[in-house]
């Protein structure tokens, strides 16, 4: 008799622990089932946009500390706009630190996808207590884990469509500081050629002071403006540093040594859309803009969350040690009675962040169409006071030069006729310098809000043929002052 009893306990223990030994399989499959096998890298998505909406591309993965040149970049002859562009997207370390929250992100909903492993409770036989245990495994994990990983996945897709207008920024502010070293760089050698007009007209003061033709002021004022532009070229090779360094910076090379020289891209065509147009084009385009939409749609997901999150429900299998048939085993639940709990507190808190997404996605919209708005009125403003000084003033003041200095070679005026139209030509010439400069920048801004190119390099433009197509922008001529010859007339 006790060999049948003990026959029977060790027969029911084998039981016992066949069905533990299920219980664990079945808990390992299905925390294999709902792990995160694959996920898209969301670091090629933004790669793919930036290539596809502004022509540009991320560069490897590094270490913290390394710099990379890309292999089409060539600084020994001059850094062009393109090639700003592309340093700054493999370097810019702010844009970098940016794009690593992708990571953070991707372990997010990793994460959001793991379960709770389950619980045992053993109390051991000791004394006249029996040996019981007992395990928990929860279901409210079990079915509430497709939402958590919507929601995780939705603040996936809206954080790469974040850096993709992160990406639109630095190249805003790329191709400006670009423009803003091409203007100071211009800016130097046309204060050199100001210095050697205004060092002429010095002299030549001096020379008609010592012959009695003018009167000291005079000639003081002409030493005061020779000064004058002395400190003006000083000025401008200091200003040229700064913006040299800052491009460096944005470029993400501040250890390297070499010396950055911008360059006057190639042309390019400008855009002829109307404003509603390049409206329209934003609003479809813009990241910000979408990634807004994103987030009411994981607002939207986390709500649902929470509206579900009003009990817990576990899933027990118990078994005591000692029962009438030896080893007693069973299953059952645990729950808690959503009396007093039913998440209300949570489920304020995710419509309050859905009421903000909405308010949030109204408040980038507005936002986009200021930008555009703003971005195609400077470049319109731009455009044509570039136009009217190169079309109309600056010839204008060619042809008064050229008149002034043959009037006097006849001996019909006054040298010093020649050096104030010099002058108005030196002031216009600085005048288009820097309209240049604004329209680089209103264009970048402009690429910027609608949210890709709306330039392109004119190789890729050889189907506006018509009269009716875009106008070419110009890489910046080299400054070329009217060349005088300080020789005094016979008479």
């Amino acid at each position: 008799m006790r060999l049948s009893e003990r026959l029977s306990g060790r027969k029911n223990r084998a039981h016992v622990l066949m069905i533990l030994v299920c219980f664990s399989v079945s808990s390992c499959l299905v925390i294999s089932g709902c792990k995160v096998t694959t996920y898209c890298d969301q670091k090629c998505q933004v790669n793919s946009k930036l290539t596809q909406n502004m022509g540009a591309s991320l560069g490897p993965s590094m270490c913290p500390d390394e710099t990379a040149i890309p292999p089409s970049v060539d600084l020994s002859d001059g850094l062009s706009e393109e090639e700003a562009v592309a340093t700054a997207l493999w370097n810019n370390a702010a844009y970098l630190e940016m794009l690593s929250q992708l990571g953070l992100s991707r372990a997010q909903l990793l994460d959001a996808g793991l379960l709770t492993d389950p619980e045992m409770t053993i109390f051991f036989p000791l004394g006249p207590k029996q040996l019981e245990f007992a395990f928990f495994q929860s279901i409210s994990a079990i079915w509430l884990r497709p939402v958590r990983m919507r929601a995780a996945e939705l603040d996936l897709i809206q954080l790469s469509e974040q850096m993709v207008q992160n990406g639109l920024n630095v190249i805003r502010d790329v191709r400006s500081a670009h423009a803003q070293l091409l203007l100071a760089q211009s800016r130097v050698e046309l204060a050199e050629q100001t210095l050697t007009l205004q060092t002429g007209i010095a002299d030549l003061a001096q020379k008609r002071l010592d012959a009695g033709d003018i009167s000291e002021l005079e000639s003081m004022n002409s030493q005061v403006d020779a000064f004058q532009s002395t400190a003006d070229l000083a000025r401008f090779q200091k200003d040229q540093e700064i913006a040299r360094e800052q491009l460096r910076v944005l470029l993400g090379i501040t250890m390297h040594e070499d010396s950055l020289t911008a360059v006057g891209s190639e042309e390019r065509v400008t855009t002829t859309d109307s404003t509603e147009d390049l409206l329209a084009q934003a609003l479809a385009m813009r990241p910000d803009l979408r990634a807004a939409e994103l987030q009411i749609e994981a607002a939207c997901e986390r709500l649902e969350l929470s509206e579900l999150q009003f009990m817990n429900l576990d899933a027990i299998y118990d078994a005591n040690g000692q029962g009438r048939n030896g080893f007693e085993s069973g299953p059952g639940l645990r729950l808690t009675i959503p009396i007093f709990n039913r998440n209300q507190g949570g489920i304020a808190i995710a419509d309050a962040q859905l009421q903000q997404a909405l308010r949030r996605y109204i408040t980038v919209r507005d936002q986009v169409v200021l930008d555009v708005r703003n971005a195609h009125l400077q470049y319109q403003q731009a455009h044509e006071n570039l136009k009217m000084i190169q079309e109309m003033v600056l010839p204008t003041l060619e042809e008064s030069v050229k008149l002034s200095k043959k009037s006097f070679q006849d001996g019909d005026s006054n040298y010093f006729i020649v050096l104030i139209t010099t002058q108005r030509f030196v002031v216009a010439k600085t005048q288009e310098l820097q309209l240049e400069a604004d329209l680089r920048r209103s264009l970048a801004e402009l690429d910027r809000s609608v949210g890709h190119r709306v330039s392109a390099p004119a190789s890729t433009t050889d189907i506006y043929e018509n009269s009716d197509s875009p106008k070419l922008l110009p890489a910046p001529a080299p400054v070329e002052i009217v060349t005088i010859s300080f020789v005094e007339s016979d008479k």
